[in-house]
């Protein structure tokens, strides 16, 4: 199953970018990375891969799905986090 050959591969790569990301946030306070836009961003990530993946895609349809797919998850998972903001105050 290329998906989840794929998804595997992908998380390998991401996992560490995702924590090296997250520890320099919050050793250098950076509030931008703080949160679970990063991990949207990155969850996203490893979704395009697998799907393009899944549908053979060619290199540049490749990389323009997974940006789609990085900015959609870094989206949702932004929203997410708002909305538990505001249900918390």
């Amino acid at each position: 199953m290329p998906f989840v050959d794929a998804m595997k591969e992908a998380c390998f790569a991401v996992f560490p970018v995702y924590v090296v990301l997250t520890v320099l946030a919050w050793t250098f306070g950076w509030r931008r990375l703080q949160g679970p836009g990063t991990l949207g961003g990155m969850a996203g990530c490893v979704a395009g891969a697998a799907l393009a993946a899944q549908l053979e895609l060619a290199v540049a349809p490749r990389y323009l799905l997974m940006a789609l797919m990085v900015g959609i998850g870094q989206y949702l998972f932004g929203l997410l986090e708002r909305r538990a903001r505001r249900q918390g105050s």
